[in-house]
């Protein structure tokens, strides 16, 4: 479900999120928020904009024009988009987070090896328990904010 969508000038989206993988989770999942906290903790480059699904940005900079369910997808899995306009979901968009973050590029070359069923099977699993977590969403203090879209 990658969809491209050629950022231009007149994109809605603003100049400094078009050189950014927006990063949309959802808000309202502990395990989600803090996942997310991990993420902006080690995101040195600023790389991901991190948004949750809840944001009214999401209208704002038309995400919802180019991926219509947008808002449901996100209430059941992880969803990336590129700053080249794609969309990557569930353990693609793991895997994309984790390469960039570890190795300054998406390892490709990790999902050939280990098997894009693999990834995808721990995935689902850690998705289907990730409700199990009732604990509270946490809140990013100052110096991880700027990683976050904040309404």
């Amino acid at each position: 479900m990658s969809r491209i969508h050629t950022p231009s000038e007149r994109s809605p989206l603003p100049a400094e999120a078009r050189d950014q993988s927006i990063v949309l989770f959802d808000g309202a999942c502990g395990f989600c928020s803090r996942t997310m906290l991990l993420i902006a903790r080690h995101d040195h480059h600023r790389l991901f904009l991190l948004m949750s699904n809840a944001s009214s940005r999401i209208v704002d900079w038309g995400l919802n024009e180019e991926f219509p369910a947008i808002r449901e997808t996100v209430r059941h899995t992880l969803l990336v988009r590129t700053p080249d306009g794609r969309y990557l979901l569930r353990a693609r968009a793991v895997v994309f987070i984790v390469g960039y973050l570890t190795f300054g590029r998406p390892p490709d070359w990790l999902i050939t090896i280990a098997g894009k069923k693999i990834f995808s099977r721990l995935y689902d699993y850690t998705a289907r328990r990730r409700r199990r977590d009732n604990s509270r969403c946490a809140v990013p203090d100052a110096t991880l904010r700027a990683h976050f879209v904040l309404d």
